[in-house]
């Protein structure tokens, strides 16, 4: 395992990450919260907060991006 300061020192370094985000996967975790949101109903556990809407990451903010 790297130490500590290496990996701060690494941190602001450019690197690449792939994607993926369309509505398909947007429907596959909205059928997970809710089975999970159902389960925690039936053990009478307290709600999660969740983000208001998900949806899909639109290609134009992921095209040409170097933030």
């Amino acid at each position: 395992m790297k130490p500590t300061e290496e990996v701060l020192q690494d941190l602001p370094q450019p690197s690449n990450v792939s994607v993926h985000s369309d509505d398909a996967l947007v429907g596959k975790v909205k059928a997970a919260i809710a089975a999970d949101d159902d389960k925690r109903k039936e053990n009478e556990d307290e709600p999660l907060r969740r983000k208001p809407a998900l949806v899909p990451i639109l290609p134009t903010e992921l095209a040409g991006s170097s933030k």
